[in-house]
């Protein structure tokens, strides 16, 4: 990830815009924002984070079936999923994420959807990209329902530097519950985040 924008240029004005950008929606309380925004500001954050941290692969365009589409598409579900917040679908190359809490019908806030978000582009940048032929790869990519080591430290190392640029506590505290995850998995595999 040395080699990423992030690490590259760390004051350049596209981190600088991704920052401006955080700062006007972490004010915003998203339970009063249209599904149809909330859906433009998750591919806005999609956009920005691939080009701080995947140089724009996942949001490249590629030649569709019948015509261009984006490598990786995203779709969200208003309707709460009692064990999924989001997942990577391999199958059609879409990251999905659910839009509100469970029992209160809440919606989650920014600082939610940007980890989970981050959560959910790892597993799609290593699915689509890893080598499936490499020894370790079942140990680096698989385990754990496909949050093996690699996994771990890519997402560590992306929500590190998420966390240094906003110095939101909300970030922090989603850091945590990825950090709990991670531990959970290295106990007994489970794939409630998949």
């Amino acid at each position: 990830m040395t080699s990423s924008l992030i690490a590259r240029e760390p004051s350049s004005a596209r981190i600088k815009r991704f920052l401006e950008r955080y700062r006007t929606h972490e004010a915003v309380d998203m339970n009063n924002v249209d599904y149809n925004d909330i859906e433009a500001i998750l591919y806005e954050y999609f956009q920005r984070i691939d080009e701080m941290f995947f140089f724009k692969l996942l949001t490249r365009e590629i030649q569709g079936v019948s015509k261009p589409r984006k490598l990786v598409a995203i779709k969200t579900h208003e309707v709460p999923d009692a064990n999924i917040l989001g997942l990577f679908d391999q199958n059609h190359d879409r990251i999905e994420i659910w839009l509100n809490r469970l029992r209160t019908f809440e919606t989650y806030p920014l600082e939610h959807f940007i980890c989970v978000l981050a959560h959910e582009m790892v597993h799609a940048y290593i699915g689509i990209f890893a080598d499936e032929r490499h020894d370790m790869h079942d140990e680096w990519v698989n385990d754990h329902c496909g949050h093996g080591t690699m996994f771990w430290k890519l997402l560590g190392y992306i929500l590190d530097r998420l966390f240094e640029l906003t110095g939101s506590e909300r970030v922090w505290e989603q850091i945590c519950e990825e950090e709990s995850a991670r531990r959970a998995f290295s106990r007994k595999p489970r794939c409630f985040l998949t």
